[in-house]
């Protein structure tokens, strides 16, 4: 298995058991973070070669975070990185 390939499933993985960790003590805020993050190492792994592609994986995650009520979180992280 290529290293690149491993670091993603590690990540996914990682999400994978802290949403269920997340779920199982009723810890709601982490349970929403970890589920709405979790497949984006497997995005960026199939999706992420290029900038373009980069920008769309981030609007999507944009959208999909207004519909599940994330969107202040999503703009406060990147205020916190000075983009807009």
């Amino acid at each position: 298995m290529e290293n690149r390939k491993f670091l993603f499933y590690l990540l996914y993985s990682a999400l994978i058991e802290i949403r269920e960790e997340a779920y199982n003590i009723g810890n709601k805020k982490i349970f929403r973070l970890s589920d709405y993050l979790h497949n984006l190492p497997l995005v960026l792994e199939n999706r992420g070669e290029s900038e373009h592609q980069i920008e769309e994986i981030v609007q999507e995650l944009e959208e999909l975070a207004k519909h599940d009520g994330l969107i202040n979180w999503i703009n406060q992280i990147k205020e916190s990185l000075g983009a807009h």
